[in-house]
């Protein structure tokens, strides 16, 4: 089973984004900040991560640097975020990158494609 890492600091999404991709078959693990997203990482094998880029203590670009510097860089790193425009100079950094809001079903073949890929 392909195993999903979800960081977010807000409670509704993390929720939301655990159930649905759930109902897609993967194992989700979440993590309510950067911080403790890098702990699971660090603890546990994933075959993507997902992430909000604006979060306390540790946002979505230092997760995914923290990654990328990491025993596993070339693990699959999604950023959601509310201004996708801002990411741009440093969109490099992930494998894709979905603007809020978004359809489950968009994150779902956007998962898809990258664990199939």
């Amino acid at each position: 089973m392909f195993r999903i890492l979800v960081i977010d600091d807000e409670p509704s999404i993390l929720n939301l984004l655990k159930i649905s991709l759930n109902d897609f078959g993967y194992d989700v693990q979440i993590a309510v900040d950067g911080k403790e997203g890098i702990e699971s990482f660090e603890k546990s094998r994933f075959n993507v991560v997902i992430t909000d880029i604006n979060m306390p203590n540790l946002d979505g670009f230092g997760v995914a640097q923290h990654i990328r510097k990491s025993r596993r860089p070339a693990t699959p790193i999604i950023a959601l975020t509310g201004a996708p425009w801002l990411v741009h100079e440093k969109a490099h950094a992930f494998n894709k990158v979905l603007g809020k809001p978004f359809m489950i079903q968009s994150l779902a073949d956007t998962v898809k494609g990258l664990v199939n890929h």
